[in-house]
């Protein structure tokens, strides 16, 4: 008689496979990954990649004022500045 494998996963509550706790971290791979090793699909188990989170840059208009006058004016006006202390020195 060949010998069953019985695999058994006990959890508190089903609660963490609610809609509306899917989102909480771990949830859903924990989810997953029970009904995949339940399955005998263990090369599935696995914690995937968090969702990039939209998180946008919020500067006041005296930050964007500095902002842009690094990036257009000072920056550049150091770049040349050294290629030009550099060419004089080597000349």
């Amino acid at each position: 008689m060949p010998r069953t494998e019985t695999r058994l996963v006990i959890v508190g509550d089903s609660d963490f496979l609610n809609n509306g706790l899917m989102g909480v971290p771990g949830n859903r791979d924990f989810g997953l990954n029970i009904m995949n090793w339940l399955a005998q699909q263990e090369n599935l188990i696995s914690i995937r990649p968090k969702d990039p989170e939209n998180r946008p840059l919020t500067l006041s208009s005296s930050q964007k004022t500095l902002t842009n006058w690094m990036t257009l004016v000072i920056v550049p006006l150091l770049l040349i500045g050294n290629g030009v202390r550099l060419w004089w020195k080597s000349r």
